[in-house]
Parts: structure tokens; C-alpha cells; sequence
């Protein structure tokens, strides 16, 4: 049987994407806008270690639901396998709500390369 998440680990993820707007509304197939906004809006919002602690706080819920995670993660799976898992269960996600993953997982790209001013290590730089 699967165990749930602490209620404060989402009043936290909540707490603390409430701080920032999104950059946009975009439809389901994804938004239009240019890299150049995606910039422009990196240089006034939050750090990259910010962003990366979301992401943990995303990981570690996920994790606690599905039982891949104890305490933290990578405490009891490798995070790659945490990570997989997530991403195959947001595609079964964007199947059932008529999401295009691939242009998001393109869009996120986007994000990260002006957030890192192309200097992160993911997406094949």
C-alpha cells in the first residue's frame, strides 16, 4: 500500500510557488513565447537553487507517494529512477488531460538554457 505525503511537504511547495508568477498561460500544445522573454524573466525572478529546491520538494512528495523516497531522496532509490518514474507518469498524465509532454519537455529546455545562460549540463547543450 502506498503511504502519502506529509500535508506540509505540498502547503510548502505551495507556500513557495506562490512567490513567483509564471511567465505565461500557454494552451495545452504549449505557449509562444521567445526565448528572449524566457531571459528577461530568469534576470528578475529566483535563483537556479531555488528552482532546483522545487524541484526536491516535487521529488521528495512524489517519492514519499510512490515509495521510492523515506526521508530524502535518494535514500532508497537512485534519483535517476525517481525521476524516470515521474516523468512516465507525467506523460500518462498528459495523455488523460490532452497535454503535448514533448513540447513542454521543449519549453522546459528553453527555460533552463536562459536560466543558466546556457551553461547547465542537461539538455544536451
Amino acid at each position: 500500500m502506498r503511504r502519502g505525503p506529509p500535508l506540509q511537504m505540498f502547503d510548502i511547495l505551495e507556500q513557495r510557488s506562490a512567490r513567483f508568477e509564471p511567465l505565461h498561460r500557454g494552451s495545452a500544445k504549449g505557449p509562444n513565447v521567445t526565448t528572449d522573454q524566457i531571459a528577461a524573466k530568469a534576470d528578475d525572478g529566483p535563483t537556479n537553487d531555488e528552482r532546483a529546491s522545487w524541484a526536491e520538494i516535487a521529488l521528495l512528495a512524489f517519492g514519499q507517494r510512490t515509495g521510492l523516497v523515506k526521508a530524502r531522496v535518494g535514500d532508497s532509490e537512485e534519483p535517476f529512477f525517481i525521476i524516470s518514474d515521474l516523468l512516465a507518469d507525467l506523460a500518462h498524465w498528459c495523455d488523460r488531460s490532452n497535454v503535448d509532454l514533448s513540447t513542454a519537455i521543449t519549453h522546459a529546455a528553453q527555460h533552463y538554457l536562459a536560466e543558466t545562460d546556457g551553461a547547465g549540463m542537461q539538455f544536451g547543450r
